[in-house]
């Protein structure tokens, strides 16, 4: 049973057995990719996913850039009312991406929930170049984290 309360649901276990349901070419059957679509309450009559289990529903979209820098999240509701997330980030020398999907590990109860984790892996990434790879990336790198902190923590209105 899944408890309500909390904001991030774990699909792991269930897209597990799924994935062990189908062997190691799960990925190529379209029987597995109906079975984790309907994790996120995606039917085959819905097409809400293309042939790699990838949302092709409406998303919410988000950018972020100084300079060679550059950070995007996009959010997506399934009918089951769960988001899920991906993100993209570049640098100079290196960048990682990849797209929503129905085998994304996390589902989020709601955008904030979503938002905010999509804004945590960046600020992750982005502080891990700047400690580990390139530590005098400078004012540019700073600016975009900056950026990202302050896109989590939005100040409230006074007026």
């Amino acid at each position: 049973m899944t408890n309500t309360s909390e904001p991030i649901i774990d699909l792991k276990p269930k897209l597990d057995a799924i994935r062990r349901r189908y062997s190691e070419r799960y990925h190529l059957s379209t029987e597995a990719l109906v079975d984790a679509a309907a994790l996120w309450g995606i039917t085959p009559e819905l097409h809400g996913v293309n042939s790699a289990g990838v949302f092709v529903l409406p998303q919410v979209d988000l950018q972020f850039a100084q300079s060679y820098y550059t950070a995007q999240l996009r959010l997506v509701q399934t009918p089951n009312g769960f988001w899920a997330l991906s993100t993209r980030h570049s640098t100079p020398i290196s960048g990682r991406s990849y797209a929503a999907s129905v085998w994304n590990r996390f589902a989020y109860r709601n955008e904030r929930d979503a938002h905010r984790a999509a804004l945590q892996e960046l600020t992750h990434a982005f502080k891990s170049h700047l400690q580990h790879d390139r530590p005098n990336s400078g004012q540019d790198l700073t600016a975009l984290l900056a950026d990202l902190e302050a896109a989590r923590t939005p100040q409230l209105a006074l007026f």
